[in-house]
């Protein structure tokens, strides 16, 4: 897929209010770089908050991964 359609597929998802993570884009959208398509959709104007999400991996181990979710601006 082109960079171009990645980027109009994380804008439509992020408009219809679900929260993308790198790994979701990735299998979704054949996107390897998410943080890079997230830069020029802020670039564009489009208000976008990353939140911190900690879990836990097989034998506990401890990740930290960004998921990306449009702001709400309705205030």
């Amino acid at each position: 897929m082109t960079r171009h359609i990645v980027k109009e597929k994380v804008r439509t998802a992020l408009l219809n209010g679900e929260r993308i993570s790198s790994r979701d884009a990735y299998f979704r959208f054949d996107c390897y770089h998410l943080a890079s398509v997230i830069r020029s959709l802020r670039q564009e104007g489009m208000a976008i908050n990353t939140h911190k999400v900690f879990a836990h991996k097989d034998k506990g181990r401890a990740v930290v991964f960004a998921e990306y979710a449009l702001a709400d601006v309705s205030h």
